[in-house]
């Protein structure tokens, strides 16, 4: 028995499920017959899925079938959408970090240093420990990757073997949202959800939590749906807050567009540029494509401009297929470019 399996999701064709259960094991990962070969060749044998579903619920196990797991799932074409079921411990964190990464309610995550057995004379425990420093900074580039935290906080984290919460996964950075209900926890005139608090006296009764000093909740308002409407009479404050974190994402998002923008602007397309980034708002993708089908246009009327002159006869472009990609326009733009000189 494998610690993972592998199997086409039921009802989607293009989808695949990972679980990925119990202790990680060095021989059940490394072995002829069940190692890290069959983990590729299953991989491989599903290249043209566009979603690997992974579920994890392991307190770990070798570091290495961990960070081997991780690579091949990151280097995959599809997107890796990973659910941490129970416990994401030790090596199974290191797969919990292959893709976007959600926490159930109640679940957990767990950092540590690496470990080994060791026996011999001096220098070979010496040895050993060097493979453990390197292997620490191999673990801390990988969670540095997803976190964003600097190696020495990392370290920190690593050392004090750290557990999180599913919200203090969030929170850190290893995980990028918690699955279900938010729980409500109050304290005295107050409730808190998430760490938010508001005035436990302007919550509907349906989002308070449930307390002895409280009367009976009436039947009929807990049936009533939540709506903008009556978060607006009956918790504004609660219906400020979801507001200002769905615009603190959306500018977030408009961020991200604005550097993915700058990093394929070309110089001498400002004019496009600028449509891109504020009239006519398009993705780096689309700005990329434009750009491309400019320097066509640009590249067909210089090679105009020079027949003209020389008297030559019209030198066409070369011929794109019926569905050219961006990378096929670019590479017709220039071999056009060099018949006509």
């Amino acid at each position: 028995m494998t610690f993972w399996a592998l199997a086409p999701t039921a009802g989607a064709a293009d989808e695949l499920d990972l679980t990925v259960y119990g202790y990680i094991s060095e021989a059940a990962f490394w072995d002829d017959e069940v190692g890290a070969k069959e983990f590729r060749e299953a991989l491989d044998a599903h290249k043209g899925v566009a979603r690997i579903n992974v579920r994890i619920n392991s307190g770990g196990g070798d570091a290495f079938a961990g960070i081997a797991i991780r690579s091949m799932l990151v280097t995959h074409p599809a997107d890796v959408l990973v659910t941490v079921e129970g416990l994401a411990g030790s090596a199974a964190s290191l797969i919990a970090m292959s893709g976007h990464c959600t926490m159930a309610l109640g679940s957990m995550l767990m950092v540590h240093n690496p470990s080994a057995l060791a026996m011999g004379e001096a220098k070979d425990l010496r040895k050993t420990a060097e493979v453990l420093d390197g292997l620490r900074d191999s673990l801390v580039a990988i969670y540095q990757a997803k976190t964003g935290k600097t190696a020495e906080e990392l370290a920190e984290l690593l050392d004090a073997e750290t557990w999180l919460t599913a919200q203090d996964a969030v929170d850190q950075g290893f995980a990028d949202e918690v699955a279900g209900e938010v729980e409500a926890v109050a304290k005295g005139d107050a409730v808190y959800y998430a760490s938010i608090g508001f005035p436990r006296s302007a919550l509907p009764w349906a989002a308070r939590p449930l307390d002895v000093d409280e009367p009976p909740r009436a039947a009929a308002e807990d049936d009533m749906p939540i709506t903008r409407e009556r978060l607006t009479a009956e918790a504004p404050e609660l219906l400020a807050a979801l507001l200002a974190e769905g615009r603190a994402s959306g500018e977030t998002d408009e961020r991200a567009r604005m550097l993915a923008i700058d990093e394929v602007a070309l110089q001498g397309h400002e004019a496009l540029v600028s449509r891109a980034r504020y009239e006519d708002p398009m993705s780096a993708e689309g700005l990329a494509v434009a750009t491309l089908k400019a320097e066509r246009v640009n590249r067909e009327k210089h090679l105009a401009d020079l027949q003209a002159d020389a008297g030559e006869v019209d030198v066409p472009a070369a011929p794109l297929p019926p569905e050219a990609t961006p990378e096929a326009e670019a590479e017709a733009m220039w071999n056009g470019v060099g018949a006509g000189r």
